[in-house]
């Protein structure tokens, strides 16, 4: 009997916990719904971000980069998503619903907000800045993004060190850089446009798209 009083009591317990945050609404997780907890079985797997080539993300990111507002649009609307800086479950990737259609993907690492995994566009282009390539426009920006406010910090900063950029679309053949060069490009204080870095060979490369890709 004691045993059944027991699991009648602890039903009872999650019975009124379900029933409480129902009543309590969207607002327990902010302004902004969550829209999915990524607790599912996962995805096949795909080569991650380590295990391909510059050239790999360069030519993906290439393919979308026309398409993919500036680096403080995007900021914009992370922090529009209001992702809160502590969840009490500890579930590693969380969506929210941020302005005008979009969604951004937020890792949370033991329940503490750490960095943005990607967002997605009202279309469903999925943006991923860990998958591109080391002097991708903005990149190095938004992987250093840790919480709302953090926007301001970082525009503040890139004002104080300006990034320079290296136009590579025209590119005949490949630069050299030097070690401070190659620093600055896997940083983010030099941008890259339409080209990559070859780090063994210590050289900047023009990035071909297939037109079909670029499309």
């Amino acid at each position: 009997m004691a045993e059944i009083d027991r699991i009648r009591a602890a039903a009872e317990r999650a019975i009124a916990a379900m029933q409480a945050h129902r009543d309590a609404g969207p607002s327990i997780m902010g302004e902004t719904p969550l829209i999915t907890f990524h607790n599912s079985p996962p995805e096949p797997a795909r080569p991650s971000w380590r295990e391909k080539t510059e050239l790999d993300k360069a030519v993906a990111y290439e393919a979308i980069r026309g398409r993919l507002p500036d680096v403080w649009t995007l900021l914009d609307i992370v922090e529009s998503a209001n992702p809160p800086d502590y969840l009490e479950d500890e579930y590693s990737n969380v969506t929210f619903g941020a302005r005008d259609g979009w969604s951004v993907t937020f890792f949370y690492d033991c329940g503490e907000l750490d960095y943005i995994d990607n967002i997605i566009t009202p279309d469903n282009l999925v943006i991923e800045p860990w998958e591109w390539p080391a002097g991708a426009p903005g990149r190095q920006v938004l992987m250093n993004w840790r919480s709302v406010g953090c926007q301001a910090r970082l525009m503040a900063f890139r004002d104080e060190y300006p990034a320079r950029t290296i136009d590579c679309t025209d590119l005949q053949g490949d630069l050299s850089v030097d070690e401070d060069e190659k620093d600055g490009i896997t940083f983010g204080r030099i941008d890259l446009i339409g080209g990559y870095l070859d780090w063994d060979a210590s050289v900047v490369r023009r990035t071909s798209v297939p037109a079909k890709e670029a499309a």
